[in-house]
């Protein structure tokens, strides 16, 4: 039944689009044959007039293509092809000159979302690294290979003191996009930013942390808690030049959206609405023998911003985008069937999740309103009527396995579909109706959100559980997403107290005042990109986090020394942890997020693990 019903809303809705799309290309259609017949006319007009077949071909002009329903990357002008010749009775046609092939060489890249803040040492959405990771990037990257790859910046890197501290080598003789130097004290300044930044996105990922220069392209970076797996955990801390990132800083930076490093693509501009584009920096320090970082052949992307995903897929068919990010596996048939589009699967490593507020919410610090919120849940019936028979059932979240301390047992889903146990945990745990839990979610962040969200209601009040569901923008989810305790925890450590004494103080205080309420229930598919459960850690299982909503003494030294930990302990320790997630419930799991990218049938793309960025860099038209 539930199958049913949303399948009847979603082909209702790709009727509409449908129908939209079509009304679109029958008025181009109709502008196409009236141009036609206009210079036809025109055409007879010359001949009548004396002209030759030579005057005839170079007087017409070609008749414009029928309007795209979104912005697509402009053609140069040589690609343009030469009118064909009128034939003249009695005169010997002009061979028509032959066509120029013209490679392309820009694409229009279509996304969820436009990024409310384009700056991603501020944003905690994934948005902005999409599009600044091209521009400025990180001292590593994740290939598919998971081997750690050095970025155009480095020569190297080694651990020291087993992840207390890093020695990173610098290339040489190389500028940011506005001539600034590269160097250690530009590394430093990169490194000191983020490492005391609690409202930095990458924060939770490195943790404190601050950089000293040991000559002009060696920097050592120092972390307060060891981190024997920076390479990959630092995939967000970007590299930026400081004079400029000093002077734009904040509001003007935002306002801008320009972002200044030294990678394969520079800002180019920023037309609030409607597109970002970014053009290829000529002065890059390529690296042929890998593939992250080659030179990229694309003079120019243009990320455009569609919420739909069956109008990011009617883009990729019709050939009005290139790339297109985030549909539901279920779509991947009709971009194969179409004429200009195919589709990239890709493995993400991530679970849909709903992140309990077990600090400050009155039920759910309860374990068994969290233990009844899941066994309400029919993940089987959802996942088959959404995503087909690709998705699967979890019993935790952030990680498939394969993904260190995710492995083929404990990732099986422990709390199966069983309403009448729902009911009966409400029960024990003296559930209170009144107490309402309200639930976040964005339209468009992840394939088939807002449909997964309305079922996830109806099969809760069928149960008994009073849970509003709230689908917002990007701007308020982030305020719910980032109302952890971490600012509470930080500031009783700096009173004197001990860590057990603040944890406790932040308990018994009051949840953040922006938003102002205590979040309850936030939904989001944690990044997999890393293929470790450290990023779990860092950010949702522990005191120092603004995105954590969990703060327990135990958990909170236990995932400590999981991060610290490298090799088998490392393994062991992060299995540990992901067992402590699924048995207290910090976040509820629903099922696997299988998600395909729309790309155009002529480009080759090669996406980083986890596909989490679109490196322009990697894509060739064949």
């Amino acid at each position: 039944m539930l199958r049913a019903k949303i399948s009847r809303k979603l082909n209702s809705f790709h009727k509409i689009i449908g129908g939209e799309h079509m009304k679109h290309s029958m008025q181009g259609i109709q502008r196409f044959m009236l141009m036609s017949i206009l210079l036809m006319a025109l055409a007879a007009f010359v001949v009548a007039c004396g002209g030759s077949a030579e005057e005839s071909t170079t007087s017409a002009a070609p008749a414009p293509a029928a309007e795209p329903a979104a912005p697509a990357a402009a053609e140069p002008a040589a690609a343009a092809a030469p009118s064909e010749p009128t034939a003249v009775p009695a005169v010997a046609p002009t061979v028509a000159p032959q066509k120029a092939v013209v490679a392309k060489d820009s694409i229009v890249v279509v996304i969820n979302t436009e990024p409310t803040e384009p700056d991603p040492w501020l944003s905690t959405t994934l948005y902005p690294n999409q599009l600044a990771q091209n521009i400025a990037q990180p001292f590593a990257f994740l290939a598919p290979d998971f081997v750690d790859t050095k970025t155009a910046g480095f020569s190297g890197w080694e651990m020291k003191d087993g992840g207390a501290s890093w020695i990173l080598n610098l290339n040489e003789g190389m500028e940011f996009h506005n001539g600034e130097a590269w160097n250690a004290e530009a590394a430093k300044y990169s490194i000191d930013y983020l490492g005391s930044c609690i409202e930095c996105g990458p924060y939770g990922q490195v943790g404190d942390s601050h950089a000293e220069v040991i000559d002009e392209y060696t920097v050592e970076w120092f972390i307060d808690n060891k981190h024997p797996a920076l390479p990959r955990f630092s995939q967000y801390s970007l590299f930026r030049a400081p004079k400029d990132h000093a002077e734009n800083a904040g509001e003007t930076q935002a306002a801008l959206g320009n972002v200044i490093g030294w990678g394969p693509y520079k800002f180019g501009e920023w037309i609030k609405g409607e597109k970002y584009v970014i053009n290829k920096y000529d002065d890059y320090n390529a690296d042929s023998s890998n593939f992250m970082t080659q030179a990229g052949s694309i003079n120019t992307a243009e990320f455009v911003f569609r919420n739909e995903e069956t109008v990011r897929a009617a883009m990729i068919r019709a050939g009005e985008a290139d790339i297109a990010w985030g549909m539901a596996g279920d779509i991947a048939e009709e971009l194969e069937d179409s004429d200009h589009g195919a589709w990239v699967k890709i493995v993400s490593g991530e679970v849909y999740t709903l992140d309990a507020d077990t600090i400050w919410h009155p039920e759910l610090k309860k374990l068994k309103v969290r233990q009844a919120i899941t066994h309400a849940i029919d993940c089987e019936e959802l996942a088959l009527a959404l995503f087909g028979a690709t998705s699967r059932c979890s019993s935790g979240p952030n990680g498939i396995p394969g993904t260190l301390g995710v492995n083929d047992t404990n990732w099986l889903p422990k709390y199966p579909y069983d309403p009448a146990k729902a009911k009966q945990l409400l029960e024990e745990a003296d559930y209170n109706f009144d107490n309402q839990i309200n639930y976040y979610s964005r339209s468009g962040r992840y394939a088939k959100d807002v449909e997964l969200s309305e079922s996830l209601g109806v099969m809760w009040a069928q149960a008994g559980i009073n849970i509003k569901i709230n689908i917002v923008e990007s701007s308020i989810w982030n305020k719910y997403h980032k109302a952890g305790p971490a600012v509470a925890y930080k500031a009783a450590l700096a009173e004197g107290m001990s860590h057990e004494e603040a944890v406790a103080a932040v308990h018994a205080g009051e949840p953040p005042a922006d938003p102002g309420a205590s979040p309850g229930l936030v939904q989001f598919a944690p990044g997999g990109e890393y293929f470790d459960f450290g990023r779990q850690i860092n950010f949702y299982m522990n005191c120092t986090s603004v995105r954590s909503s969990n703060c327990d003494a135990d958990t909170h030294e236990l995932g400590q020394r999981a991060l610290a930990a490298g090799g088998d302990e490392r393994r062991q320790l992060m299995e540990e942890v992901y067992d402590v997630f699924t048995d207290r419930l910090y976040q509820i799991p629903v099922m696997e997020l299988v998600s395909v990218w729309g790309v155009n049938k002529d480009l080759e793309f090669v996406n980083q693990p986890g596909g989490r960025r679109i490196l322009v860099n990697t894509a060739h038209f064949k």
